[in-house]
């Protein structure tokens, strides 16, 4: 893949455009010391690395943002706060990391079958239609909260490690919870909203 790096602030709008940036390697992509905002109909980060030193913004309106089967050093990552708003939002095997507060809001689907959405530091905030977390790990150092807006949660297969994970207390709304074998943590107060919980295995 190509790189695009810049010393300072980096902002890129397409102007409606989608914007790829594919199978980046460990030397391509879109990198800045500073802070990145990218404005595009569509972003496909498949097998690529978005990165930010300071805060990152990616915004994609209705469109959707593809962060796909991400090797180390690649898909979406920010040392400041991310914000990544999007239609749909596709991160099957891939990762999105904050170094400190991340908040993902997607109006459709989040993907993240095999995925890590992860804040190191400090809080999670996700505001999502459906969402998938079969074998994928949602985790935050402080407070994570979750509202998919009355569509399912499903969080299976978790194994050991992965699942929803608070460091501290963990707020859950959505409108049937799938926890199939999955795993549910906090570290502080755990609340639950939700009309149907399968926790079989869990």
């Amino acid at each position: 893949g190509g790189l695009l790096k810049s010393a300072g602030d980096l902002t890129l709008d397409t102007q409606g455009e989608l914007l790829t940036n594919l199978n980046s390697g460990k030397t391509g992509g879109i990198i800045s010391a500073g802070n990145v905002k990218l404005t595009a109909q569509g972003i496909n980060n498949e097998a690529g690395w978005i990165h930010a030193d300071k805060n990152l913004t990616l915004d994609v309106q209705q469109g959707t943002i593809t962060n796909r089967n991400s090797q180390p050093e690649q898909g979406i990552s920010g040392q400041g706060t991310p914000t990544i708003a999007a239609g749909t939002i596709n991160n099957h095997h891939g990762t999105i990391t904050a170094n400190q507060q991340l908040k993902v809001t997607s109006s459709g689907t989040v993907n993240n079958t095999g995925g890590k959405i992860v804040s190191q530091n400090q809080q999670l905030t996700m505001n999502t239609g459906e969402l998938h977390n079969t074998s994928g790990l949602l985790q935050s150092k402080t407070t994570l909260s979750l509202n998919t807006h009355g569509q399912k949660l499903t969080n299976t297969q978790s194994g050991n490690n992965l699942g929803i994970r608070s460091g501290s207390d963990l707020t859950l709304e959505a409108g049937e919870i799938d926890n199939t074998a999955g795993k549910i943590d906090s570290q502080g107060e755990t609340t639950l909203t939700s009309q149907n919980l399968n926790n079989t295995d869990g």
